[in-house]
């Protein structure tokens, strides 16, 4: 290669155009025509050299100011620890912003506008099977509206907004959801005008209580917070309106508008349909009248009168909060949870009963085959001698016709008679004795069969655990990954391999099985994926998700016509679609994600604080920290918007 005579600083402004000119071209050339990607590496590359030669020559590095408080709050680090840590840097040239700005980056972030305190919550004492009162703490914000106008600034100043995906430029939407998990409530604001809202990061607590979520904890926890609701609604952000929305899990939600809750007569928050009534199609009996805050408050007034829930609609309080029902998502995430775990369970109850038949025929075999399950052996053991007592009844009973026939037509002859009533006596301490038998045979639940339980095999191949202390239930990643296609195809040719394998001759109605439960899945995921998206709908997609969810339920009610219809399900067919066309909005952008991602990333705070007295003092703290790791100053990245 020609090496230049004279360097770049000195030579001629035309050999510096005529040196660019070449360096393009080669450029061009090297980079497969693909300039821009490769002058950018080229900056980057040289930025890493740079920095490596810093440390190399003993020039030091500085971390920008406001990520070490970051550092610090992610990684669980006491004050102490944190100024080891920062010394180690600095041993190495890293040098970061001293303690003092940290501290007063995260008092500005925290100030004066969180309150601990202790309240005499309600609990249920399962030893002595009674209700009791006992102090419990609580931490709430003091000003809603000062958290939100700071957080919107912050989100501002990081250039974070946005109104791209659907929002009217003239709102700022917020959402407000509840949830407990654990031993605790949480109550929690989100930024909707945020390129992903449900994060971890933009979900920020208001209020948190170490109790359970019943009517009167919720009252006593939340009645001065509605106010600040109410302020909030009525709030301005430089000329822009705040819309509030309402997310949660659907027990929470109906407690919030002063329902039962989610089982009674009238349990549906969006409509005043009766539960029996869920079970007819739409179409059939067709739309119930809305629910709106006032007639809440009409049915509230009459229920007064009489104190007759089911007869005003299962309206027996005043709504904690007054945002309009149509501005509460549907629980997205639960009626996803719920209806796949339904049809899970139905799924698994018929593997149940192909068990049951292939035990039954394999006792009948000659030489019964070594079976390692032992599900299946019991069952086998179970249907021999459940088979065997039928024989027995079966011959018992025919020596109790010869007997009646026998006395009729031979009245004076006694030695048949007796050897007859000896023979029936016989069969029926036979028949007594194998129910014995059978009832010291270990229970076999369901589920614990081999076709059953090739359907837990089939999960644990996809990495996909059920919550065994929570109803054997899914949390949703794993329902995302379960309804997709290609996993229904395994879970379900599970069924015939399994049966096939055991029994041929059952083969064609496990195919059947397997066949009816991967249509219904199939169709349930297309519902699914649809109304979880993470961005705003056109009416196209959500003329598509109107005609799945039809398409969906018709199957279901054909196919399972004695099957329950939930209050999830009825959400699905009569709410979700109306939702969707007045706001566009699915659930994973509206929805509760954020709120439920909360319980674990406040279990792993609180399991590293140290130093505290009582569990006010470590609530209160783990809050701190939350908002710290919570706040855009901490963590944003200003992005550049087109």
């Amino acid at each position: 290669m020609h090496k230049a005579q004279v360097s770049s600083d000195q030579c001629a402004p035309s050999t510096l155009r005529h040196r660019s000119e070449t360096l393009l071209q080669a450029r061009d050339l090297t980079s497969g025509g693909a300039t821009s990607a490769q002058l950018t590496h080229e900056v980057k590359f040289r930025k890493l050299a740079s920095d490596l030669d810093s440390l190399m020559t003993g020039t030091s590095i500085r971390i920008p100011d406001g990520e070490m408080l970051d550092l610090k709050v992610g990684l669980g680090l006491s004050w102490t620890r944190h100024r080891k840590l920062k010394r180690w840097l600095k041993e190495r040239k890293v040098l970061s912003e001293g303690e003092k700005a940290s501290r007063a980056q995260q008092a500005e972030i925290i100030g004066d506008n969180l309150v601990g305190k202790w309240l005499p919550f309600q609990f249920h004492n399962d030893d002595l099977h009674c209700i009791e009162y006992l102090r419990a703490p609580m931490v709430i914000v003091s000003s809603l509206q000062h958290k939100v106008l700071q957080l919107l600034e912050d989100y501002d100043k990081l250039n974070l907004l946005t109104w791209s995906h659907g929002i009217p430029n003239n709102e700022i939407w917020l959402k407000l959801g509840g949830d407990k998990g654990g031993s605790s409530f949480k109550l929690a604001i989100e930024v909707a005008n945020l390129t992903n809202p449900n994060s971890l990061r933009n979900t920020v607590i208001v209020a948190v209580f170490k109790a359970g979520d019943n009517t009167f904890n919720l009252s006593l926890a939340l009645q001065e917070f509605s106010q600040q609701v109410d302020m909030l609604m009525a709030t301005t952000w430089r000329g822009k309106t705040l819309r509030l929305f309402l997310c949660g899990d659907y027990e929470f939600l109906t407690k919030a508008y002063g329902l039962t809750g989610p089982n009674g007569r009238h349990c549906c928050l969006y409509c005043e349909i009766a539960k029996a009534q869920m079970v007819v199609p739409q179409h059939v009996r067709g739309p119930s009248p809305s629910r709106t805050l006032s007639s809440l408050q009409k049915n509230l007034e009459e229920f007064k009168t009489d104190e007759v829930a089911k007869l005003h609609f299962n309206v027996v309080r005043e709504p904690l909060f007054r945002i309009p029902i149509d501005q509460v998502c549907p629980p997205g995430l639960h009626i996803s949870l719920g209806l796949f775990l339904k049809h899970f369970i139905s799924m698994e109850r018929r593997c149940h009963e192909l068990d049951v038949k292939i035990a039954e025929q394999l006792s009948h075999a000659a030489t019964i085959p070594e079976v390692n399950l032992q599900g299946l052996a019991c069952l086998i053991q179970h249907q021999s001698l459940q088979r065997k007592i039928t024989e027995a009844e079966s011959e018992e009973k025919d020596f109790l016709e010869q007997l009646s026939c026998f006395v009729t037509l031979y009245p004076d002859e006694s030695q048949p008679v007796k050897l007859l009533q000896e023979a029936a006596a016989e069969k029926e301490k036979e028949k007594k004795q194998l129910e014995k038998e059978i009832k010291k045979l270990p229970k076999v639940p369901q589920g614990s069969g081999p076709v059953a339980a090739s359907l837990d095999r089939a999960l644990q191949g996809m990495q996909v655990k059920r919550q065994a202390y929570h109803g054997k239930s899914f949390v949703g990643n794993h329902v995302h990954k379960c309804l997709k296609e290609e996993n229904i195809a395994i879970i379900t040719t599970a069924i015939v391999e399994t049966t096939t394998k055991l029994c041929p001759s059952l083969k064609e109605e496990a195919e059947e099985v397997a066949a009816s439960y991967r249509t219904l899945l199939n169709l349930y995921g297309r519902c699914h994926r649809a109304f979880n998206l993470k961005h705003f709908m056109t009416d196209e997609d959500i003329s598509q998700l109107d005609h799945d969810i039809k398409a969906y339920l018709i199957f279901f009610r054909e196919k399972w016509p004695t099957e329950t219809n939930p209050p999830k399900l009825h959400l699905t067919e009569d709410h979700i679609i109306p939702w969707l066309r007045r706001w566009r909005a699915p659930f994973g952008l509206m929805g509760e994600q954020g709120i439920e991602s909360l319980h674990s990333h406040l279990n792993t705070i609180e399991s590293d604080l140290r130093g505290f007295n009582n569990s006010l003092d470590i609530l209160l703290h783990t809050v701190k920290t939350h908002w710290v790791h919570s706040n855009p100053r901490c963590y944003g990245k200003e992005e550049n918007k087109s």
